[in-house]
């Protein structure tokens, strides 16, 4: 508030000064202008003074007679009262001063107007504010900072006490003690310093405090931050040591933990049961003394300990072992006789030290010089032995760090193998069909026949009942145990019609004996039934039923089934043409049905440019047992070039690739065989001018997903034709030309030059057969004579009888014809069969070698077997 100061209170005093004028003489009265109220011209000001000096403030008005009063609010200009005896004028009374002398801290904040009063018309100024400050006193640190102490992840606070007016604080921090940052939006006496992490220890902190008077800067402190307390932990392990005498090995590991833990080295000698701590071993690393054999087996360990807990490592073995020594072989590997695909195992034994590295090779040069065998690495050594591996030799380099040693070289004969041929002839046949009905043979009706693995026989074929039906027949034989006689069957009709004759058209046979049959019947076509239409029948045989099964409908298409495949699974695929090939050639369906089911699936081959050649369906179609399927033909281009091309698939997908071009040259390619095994092998021989000579390929896959891979086999003469060829399940191939009497083999994936063959096997009248091996069978078709051929021994295993035989097909069924008619089979395990289509209805005999025969009027079946 303000005090009463005596005279120096001022007083400014507004005299108001009023005229009127009347002259009474009658005169109108003259009425004065109205009053108007004064106008504030100058406003007064906001004062900020120290307590106990004055303050100023002064107001400006325009008006008449003006006079002045000052005014105070006490609580922001809500309420006023005016100040007694208070202010100046200047002389025009224009403006008012007010002067509040020796102000107190109890003023601060009081407002302040001047009121300009005039012919009783009042305006206040606006209110101008008065602060009052105390009297500045320079700051003063009175409590110091102290080092704090964090650990990672929590708070820390730093506080400074200081006495001052009007104190002001910035905190600073230095990683150094001679460069200071300032410390971001730390301007309050406390510093907190949340989350810390390790990377902020040896910080230091400092304060500065300032006012208007002066700053003061504070000691600086050390904030020092740890890690968390955690227990122990082992980041590397000791590992075991192998040395010999007198070796030391070291163990090291390595250790976390907060506080940093002490190690103490422990030892076991008794395999762990116990340990005793080994004095002095403290460190992060620990190496024993010079060992000795009895250390052999010591385990090592080290325990970490910490006020936050203990940890103990994984123990490490001590393996102390015998000085060095360089190998000696105390066991040799012995010379072994082994006979083809059998086993043969050589084995070595020898000492040194440390334990010796084997490493078998192998020489095929008697012995001038070796090669490692890859993987053979063992102190034996087995391998499944070939024909090829007779004379090799086989040794073993037995090595360590002192030395090596060369063990002596054994050496593996391989004797000549027993050919599944031998011994085998031929015994007395039998009639198939056993009935009266007429055997037709007719071009485009002749007799289908196969034989399986086992040397089961299945014969299709057409015969015309009294009654007048048309036949479909099959019968299975089987050979019998050794001595036994064989057993032929009975013949069973698979369908039979009066709508006219029905053509066997195929009967196949996978190796392990299923076998699907297929024949075409006759029917009046929808369209015209004047015309006659042709359409598929199939029946199968599943060696697990031994059984035929009923004869359904190859195929919904009104056409007749090419040759196809069936696979020891018990799938079957078939070849189906299709109308609409461009300029009136065929194009091609593949069509299959899956093991247990009855639907059939299609699949076009081609269009637009299929696969041409009529006759490459019929034979170049290989199917493995996984369903995998793969089709060479030759395929005509837009450029009327003939390619050689192959297209794979697989029937458990129903998809087919593209057309895969195995040849890549300008001139035609001719096929010159097509052979295929149940693992998915494959051998393809062609021939093909290539711009030097006309030469003679084969091209061959290792798997129905592997890639094709072509080999040249050198000049073709114009006589090599391959029409005979096996490729067994091992992948080994053989393959025979009757032109230039010669075979063509790849054995163990290397192909071998062409060899020569007996020149009897090669008569322009003998009938050939061969096995899935490529072992054969050869019947002259003169009088029946015989020889059997050992694929794997290249040699005769039976030659050719005299001119009188007393022995096979000629002798069985007499010599009557010029020539034997017949079918000549032979099974993968020696069995082979002759089934002979002729006119004797009874069995020759020694005393009636031509037999009972009726003439060519009437036929009857004969099978007669070879084992």
């Amino acid at each position: 508030m303000f005090k009463r100061w005596g005279r120096r209170w001022l007083m400014v005093l507004s005299v108001g000064l009023m005229a009127g004028c009347g002259d009474g003489g009658g005169d109108a009265a003259v009425v004065p202008p109205p009053a108007t109220a004064p106008t504030i011209t100058s406003q007064p000001s906001d004062a900020q003074v120290v307590a106990g000096s004055e303050a100023r403030f002064q107001a400006s008005a325009q008006g008449t007679a003006l006079t002045w009063t000052w005014q105070r609010s006490n609580d922001n200009g809500t309420t006023w009262f005016s100040l007694a005896n208070a202010g100046t004028t200047s002389p025009d009374n224009s403006t008012s001063f007010l002067v509040l002398g020796a102000v107190t801290l109890a003023d601060h904040n009081a407002r302040l107007r001047a009121v300009a009063t005039s012919a009783g018309l009042q305006t206040p100024s606006s209110a101008a504010t008065l602060t009052v400050s105390a009297q500045v006193s320079a700051p003063v640190i009175s409590v110091q900072l102290v080092p704090q102490q964090a650990v990672a992840g929590g708070t820390a606070s730093f506080a400074v006490t200081a006495v001052g007016t009007d104190l002001q604080y910035q905190w600073q921090s230095s990683r150094d003690g001679s460069t200071w940052a300032d410390v971001a939006a730390a301007t309050a006496p406390t510093l907190s310093l949340p989350a810390l992490s390790t990377d902020a220890d040896g910080t230091q902190y400092r304060v500065v405090v300032r006012n208007s008077a002066g700053s003061v800067t504070s000691n600086p402190v050390t904030l020092s931050v740890t890690a968390p307390a955690a227990a122990p932990a082992f980041t590397l392990q000791p590992l075991a040591a192998a040395v010999t005498v007198p070796n030391t090995a070291s163990f090291t590991v390595a250790v976390t933990g907060q506080p940093a833990p002490t190690l103490q080295w422990q030892r076991s000698s008794n395999g762990g049961a116990n340990y005793v701590d080994i004095p002095g071993a403290t460190g992060a690393s620990h190496t024993p003394p010079a060992t000795t054999l009895a250390d052999n087996g010591t385990l090592f360990r080290v325990v970490a300990s910490s006020s936050a807990g203990s940890a103990t490592s994984q123990a490490a073995t001590l393996t102390v072992g015998a000085a060095l020594a360089a190998p000696v072989i105390t066991t040799q590997p012995l010379d072994a006789t082994v006979a083809v695909a059998q086993t043969a195992t050589w084995t070595a034994v020898a000492s040194g030290v440390p334990t010796p590295a084997y490493q078998w090779q192998i020489s095929t040069d008697a012995g001038v010089s070796f090669a490692n065998i890859n993987g053979a690495t063992g102190s034996s050594y087995s391998l499944v032995v070939s024909a090829a591996d007779d004379g090799k030799r086989y040794r073993v380099v037995v090595s360590n760090s002192p030395g090596s040693s060369n063990s002596r070289a054994a050496v593996l004969t391989v004797p000549a193998p027993v050919s599944v041929l031998e011994g085998r002839g031929w015994v007395a046949g039998g009639r198939i069909n056993n009935t009266s009905d007429f055997l037709v043979t007719q071009r485009g009706a002749e007799p289908q026949v196969a034989i399986d693995r086992a040397g089961r026989v299945h014969v299709l074929y057409l015969s015309l009942s009294a009654q007048g039906s048309w036949d479909v027949m099959v019968s299975t034989s089987l050979p019998g145990q050794a001595g036994a006689a064989p057993d032929y069957g009975t013949p069973v009709v698979l369908r039979g019609s009066t709508a006219g004759p029905m053509l066997p058209d195929g009967l196949w046979l996978a190796p392990d004996g299923n076998a699907s049959a297929l024949w075409t019947e006759p029917f009046p076509c929808p369209n015209d039934p004047q015309e006659s239409c042709l359409r598929s029948w199939q029946s199968s045989f599943d060696t697990a039923l031994g059984t035929w099964g009923v004869a359904a409908l190859a195929t919904a298409q009104e056409v007749a089934l090419l040759k196809g495949k069936v696979n020891d699974a018990g799938d079957r695929i078939a070849v189906v043409p299709r109308a609409g090939g461009s300029s009136g050639l065929p194009l091609w369906d593949l069509g299959w049905r899956q093991s247990g089911r009855s639907d059939i699936e299609t699949l076009p081959l081609g269009t637009g440019n299929p696969m041409q050649d009529l006759l490459v369906p019929l034979t170049n179609l290989a199917l493995d047992n996984s369903g995998a399927v793969v089709l060479v033909a030759v395929q005509v281009g837009a450029d009327g070039a003939a390619n050689l091309v192959a297209r794979r698939g697989s029937i458990r997908t129903g998809l087919l690739g593209a057309d895969e071009l195995l040849e890549t040259r300008s001139a035609p390619a001719t096929l010159n065989g097509f052979w295929s095994n149940t693992a998915g092998q494959v051998v393809v021989l062609w021939y093909q001018d290539n711009g030097t000579r006309v030469t003679q390929y084969a091209s061959t896959l290792n798997s129905s997903t592997g890639n094709w891979v072509t080999t040249d086999l050198g000049a073709r003469s114009t006589t090599d034709v391959f029409a005979l060829g096996a490729l067994t399940a091992s992948g080994d191939f053989y393959a025979y030309s009757r032109g230039n009497c010669r075979t063509l083999r790849r054995v163990d994936g290397t192909w071998i030059a062409a060899a020569a063959l007996p020149a009897d096997l090669c008569a322009s009248n003998a009938q050939w057969a061969m096995d899935g091996n490529g072992n054969l069978l050869v019947v002259t078709a003169q009088d029946g004579r015989w020889a059997s051929f050992d694929a794997s021994r290249q040699a005769l295993v039976q030659s050719f009888v005299g001119t009188a035989p007393t022995t096979g097909p000629g002798y069985v069924l007499g010599t009557r014809w010029n020539a034997l008619p017949g079918t000549l089979l032979l099974a993968d395990n020696g069995i082979g069969a002759f089934v002979s289509v002729n006119s004797f209805d009874a069995l020759p005999t020694a005393s009636s070698p031509n037999g009972d025969s009726r003439g060519p009027s009437f036929t009857n079946l004969w099978g007669i077997y070879f084992k």
